[in-house]
Formats: C-alpha cells, sequence, structure tokens
C-alpha cells in the first residue's frame, strides 16, 4: 500500500502500512509513519466545525482500531482503541469558499 498512498499524495515514512480501513481523504494532507495499521479507521484532513471548514495535516501511527476517526492531528505510534475520535485544536477554521479555493489551487500544483 505505501507505492499507492505516495502516489496519491500522502507521506510514508518506512514501508510498512497496512491498511483495512474505511475512508482515507485528503491523501496530500496524510502522514503515515512506519508500522502502521489503519482497520477500518477513518483518517482525514478536513472536518467541520459549525460552519467553519478545518483543513489541515493529519499524522498517524501505530494501530488504529475500527471506527477510529483522526483529523488536524498528530497520533503517535501506539494503539488507538476502537469508537475513539481524534482531533486537534480546531486554530484554523476558515469559511467554506476560501477552503474549497485553497483545495483547488493546491491540486493544481501538484
Amino acid at each position: 500500500y505505501p507505492p499507492i498512498m505516495r502516489f496519491m499524495g500522502s507521506i510514508v515514512k518506512g514501508n510498512s502500512v497496512l491498511y483495512f480501513g474505511a475512508d482515507v481523504m485528503d491523501w496530500p494532507y496524510c502522514t503515515f509513519s512506519n508500522h502502521t495499521v489503519i482497520d477500518n479507521a477513518r483518517v482525514t484532513g478536513h472536518h467541520m466545525v459549525y460552519w467553519d471548514f478545518v483543513l489541515s495535516p493529519v499524522a498517524v501511527g501505530g494501530v488504529l482500531h475500527e471506527e477510529t476517526f483522526a483529523s488536524d492531528t498528530d497520533l503517535p505510534r501506539k494503539e488507538s482503541g476502537p469508537w475513539r475520535a481524534h482531533v486537534g485544536k480546531c486554530t484554523k477554521a476558515m469559511p467554506i469558499e476560501l477552503a474549497q479555493s485553497l483545495f483547488r489551487s493546491s491540486a493544481l500544483k501538484r
């Protein structure tokens, strides 16, 4: 899976990432450390807080068990139990229109 993840634009540190996941969205904003197992978890670079759209990098490692949600966070190499949500501080929220224009311009640069 690491070559496919790199092709999609994410950063993979190492060569052993196992993906049995549900969703990985916003590939260019995702960083996966070595020996990462994504077991039916959701890893995404965006989320919404009321009407503000948060688009920021996410770094995961270790084991992400089923239905774990990771966004705008840095999870070190550890085990993240099932049904946990790891969301950052949401300090850089932006209006949805600005987020869409930034995403389009960054997608064109790659």
